[in-house]
């Protein structure tokens, strides 16, 4: 696709300047080209121009998925001690 070659590096950076992780954002980078895919034609030129408008896409799928991550209490990665002893007298 030639729009995902000439612009996916500019999605990216958007997303990554959100997010702040990389993988995350190379997941907001594919869901904003599969949004632009299945919705082109809710681009409307007379409104603004084809860039701005796929970046104000990216940065609300960003935003959205950085509120997605706050909410979800599993999406942090829980550390544990390897040592059962550690762990204190509530898991024996």
């Amino acid at each position: 696709m030639a729009l995902h070659a000439r612009y996916a590096g500019l999605v990216y950076s958007v997303a990554l300047r959100v997010l702040n992780d990389s993988m995350a954002a190379e997941e907001v980078t594919q869901d904003a080209f599969m949004r632009l895919w299945h919705r082109a034609e809710t681009f409307d030129p007379a409104r603004g121009a084809f860039v701005p408008w796929l970046l104000t896409i990216t940065r609300r799928l960003a935003i959205d998925t950085q509120r997605k991550h706050k909410r979800d209490p599993l999406s942090a990665p829980v550390l544990m001690d390897d040592d059962p002893e550690a762990w204190g007298t509530c898991c024996r």
